[in-house]
């Protein structure tokens, strides 16, 4: 296949994805936006969830970057007359400005396995008043929107800091055999259980109803 063929194929397909990129992030913008589609009772688009559609565009990102050094490496001769007049006089210019955006897109690709591990935030106990026919059902509210906090983007830690149970309690309650790890995301673990977003709202919030009422 000669060469300006392939480099005809290659960008088109790089322009489609960007723009299957452009179009995800729409999606996860404006169509289901943060705390939409995250579990059952959400939005969904084609019977994907917000997480779901996050997924593709992160595959659509990693396909667009693969494309684009192909693109470079075809072009790679014309790249190398650009930053070079001639073997003796190399134009400074052109070489400086393509080292300086190269390096700072290697910086920005590394910046994400040197970030420090996140902060969990743990919510306030809810203070229940003596029993009445006033207070239970406040504090049962409470208690309610409290479990909507619980998303399917948070790790299993996370979940645990929101709701106080520990990591082997809310094995138990949801059910799962295998020991669970805390770094894991709760969507995921969910969804390879076969169980709802809102049937694991349901069981963490009535085992916690339970010890706060007692």
């Amino acid at each position: 296949m000669r060469k300006t063929t392939v480099n005809l194929v290659v960008d088109t397909i790089a322009y489609f994805i960007f723009a299957c990129l452009f179009a995800t992030g729409l999606i996860l913008e404006y169509s289901i936006p943060p705390g939409e589609g995250n579990g059952a009772g959400k939005k969904v688009i084609w019977d994907l969830t917000r997480h779901q559609w996050g997924d593709i565009h992160f595959i659509l990102a990693l396909v667009l970057i693969i494309l684009i050094f192909i693109h470079m490496i075809i072009h790679w001769r014309w790249i190398y007359t650009m930053t070079n007049k001639n073997e003796k006089q190399p134009n400074t210019f052109n070489r400086t400005m393509i080292y300086t955006v190269f390096g700072i897109s290697v910086i920005l690709i590394l910046i994400p396995f040197f970030l420090p591990a996140p902060q969990y935030h743990t919510v306030s106990p809810i203070t229940i008043q003596q029993p009445s026919t006033v207070s239970e059902p406040i504090a049962q509210e409470e208690i309610n929107n409290n479990a909507e906090l619980i998303r399917g983007n948070m790790t299993i830690q996370e979940v645990s800091a929101q709701t106080g149970l520990s990591i082997q309690q809310i094995q138990t309650i949801l059910g799962i055999n295998v020991s669970l790890q805390k770094d894991e995301k709760l969507g995921r673990l969910l969804r390879r259980e076969g169980i709802s977003m809102q049937e694991a709202r349901k069981r963490l919030n009535s085992t916690k109803t339970k010890a706060l009422l007692k």
